[in-house]
């Protein structure tokens, strides 16, 4: 099965709580040193250290690197740098010039600039160029195939820019966020970089799926260069298994509950058929003890939650609770088909569970069996008998 990054993106996210919740994760640092190394800028180092944020462990990575004030690098000059880098992994060097390329679209957009006029003047070009490009190693090394990412939170107020008081998020910011989601707030700082948001956009727009229904493998958190008082200053990683990866469909449901004392039998028979008519997709009672020592039944109601208001109407209607419990969850249900198979008795209505392209497993329907029992005057049980054989020939 594949693997699955999630961006959480709760206090916003940067090149270097990236890199940090990439190393939390489990990648060495020197894995990545040695990788980025390849790039032809000179002399640099990366470290990485343990810290303490609101009770939460995390990891800051750190990146030390002279760069030039009078630099002024254009795109043409980050790409042609990347290709220098020889050695890099193909995907790696295509996936950072992206980035870089996401990143002059934006400055360009904003300034009224082109593509190749534009130069690096908000990022430091060494320092982002090492952030992106160690992103895209990081998610290399871990084996990631899908990306998904949370609303991310950008922050608020104002910051200083080269051109004077900018809100936030920055203007090059706000253009790189575009097709992402995103929240203001909740402190006045600013949270997310373009660096960072470039290299989400970067990932999950090459690789994008939902968000795994899955148990997480691992979590990592990758700390930013500020403390925040307010909020944990982390960007948290979750890796996952893919959800691509199972042939089934994950979809909302919604279950509807609750408990009777003081209704006969048969009038919960008549509300069960009243629910399965209304649509609900299945209705199950339980015995349970209630107060006063009463004997009672819990009736549990899973439906589209579409379907919702007239389940609950027909729940007030048709017995005696005087309240519903409602909880919205998700389901994984296997693609199923209709099908008929020929009997010596004739045809049987056959459920079929779908594994990809693959049959898992076949059922006859009741009703048709019951059906066709009257019609020809077998045994129940002898219909259900020759519908199995027949079920067995169709596989």
């Amino acid at each position: 099965m594949g693997k699955h990054l999630h961006f959480d993106c709760f206090s916003g996210v940067s090149g270097d709580m990236i890199l940090g919740a990439l190393v939390d994760l489990g990648v060495p640092v020197e894995s990545l040193a040695a990788q980025l190394k390849k790039l032809p800028i000179g002399s640099f180092e990366l470290r990485a250290e343990k810290i303490m944020r609101h009770g939460i462990q995390g990891t800051r990575v750190h990146v030390e690197v002279q760069e030039d004030p009078h630099s002024h690098k254009h795109l043409h000059h980050i790409l042609e740098t990347i290709d220098k880098a020889g050695g890099l992994p193909e995907r790696v060097a295509r996936r950072a010039k992206a980035a870089f390329r996401l990143i002059a679209e934006a400055e360009a957009h904003v300034h009224g600039a082109t593509l190749e006029t534009i130069h690096f003047h908000e990022v430091g070009e060494k320092d982002a160029m090492l952030d992106v490009t160690g992103a895209m190693i990081g998610v290399e090394l871990l084996g990631i195939d899908t990306f998904s990412v949370s609303p991310i939170t950008t922050g608020s107020g104002w910051i200083e820019c080269r051109h004077g008081k900018m809100p936030v998020p920055a203007p090059a910011t706000a253009e790189l966020l575009k097709g992402l989601p995103w929240t203001p707030g909740p402190v006045e700082v600013e949270m997310a970089t373009p660096t960072g948001v470039a290299i989400v956009r970067t990932l999950t727009g090459e690789a994008p799926a939902q968000m795994p229904a899955l148990t997480s493998a691992k979590i990592g958190y990758g700390g930013g260069g500020r403390e925040i008082k307010e909020v944990a200053n982390y960007l948290r990683l979750w890796v996952c298994e893919s959800a691509e990866s199972i042939p089934a469909r994950r979809e909302p449901v919604l279950v509807l509950e609750c408990e009777i004392d003081d209704m006969p039998g048969e009038a919960a028979g008549y509300l069960m058929e009243r629910l399965l008519e209304d649509g609900a997709l299945d209705v199950s009672f339980s015995p349970v003890q209630m107060k006063k020592n009463r004997p009672g039944v819990h009736v549990r109601v899973i439906a589209d939650p579409a379907g919702e208001a007239a389940l609950a109407k027909r729940l007030f209607a048709e017995s005696t609770t005087l309240g519903i419990r409602r909880t919205l969850t998700e389901r994984w249900a296997l693609n199923r088909r209709a099908e008929s198979v020929q009997t010596e008795a004739g045809p049987v209505a056959v459920k079929v569970a779908m594994w990809g392209d693959k049959i898992l497993r076949a059922a006859p329907e009741y009703e048709s069996c019951r059906e066709l029992a009257h019609k020809t005057g077998r045994p129940l049980a002898e219909i259900y008998d020759l519908a199995r054989v027949a079920i067995k020939n169709m596989q």
